[in-house]
């Protein structure tokens, strides 16, 4: 009933419907667990799509799914956590999964193993508003191509060009 006003005659835009509809469930449930389990102002809750919107969906974002355009990198992206995070706000300050971790190791007070590099930052001090700007440019690179985020450019390269 929730797509109601959808035409759905589409078997991938069913499964696609359907998808969002159980992950919308479950993260309800996880959120209501949390809840009961009275843990949840102490829990970090952190949601992002893994990659841009299709053609049909990037908006007026340039670029979709599969190129290094904003509306192939920008996503939603969701962070929750009661404790630290005491007044809701929208950002664009530029995040990425390679972030994750880091923020992990500086919740926590650890140091990650110094036999690898990583690529994320943490950003636990944007979390607590002590940073309002990412310090760290962001890469993404394929077989052909190299793109670096800043604030408010998106710079893309072919391979050969570099």
């Amino acid at each position: 009933s929730i797509y109601s006003n959808i035409s759905v005659t589409n078997n991938k835009l069913v499964n696609y419907l359907g998808s969002i509809s159980a992950l919308d469930d479950t993260i309800g449930r996880l959120r209501g667990l949390l809840k009961e389990l009275n843990i949840s102002n102490n829990t970090l809750f952190w949601f992002t799509s893994d990659n841009g919107a299709t053609e049909k969906y990037s908006g007026t974002l340039r670029g979709h799914k599969g190129t290094y355009y904003e509306g192939g990198i920008r996503v939603p992206g969701l962070i929750e956590w009661p404790d630290v995070i005491h007044k809701n706000r929208e950002s664009q300050y530029p995040v990425v999964t390679s972030d994750f971790l880091p923020t992990i190791y500086h919740i926590l007070g650890t140091n990650p193993p110094d036999d690898r590099p990583l690529d994320g930052i943490s950003i636990l001090p944007f979390l607590k508003m002590k940073r309002s700007k990412r310090q760290k440019k962001i890469f993404w690179a394929r077989v052909r191509k190299l793109s670096s985020k800043e604030i408010n450019w998106v710079t893309v390269v072919a391979a050969n060009d570099i």
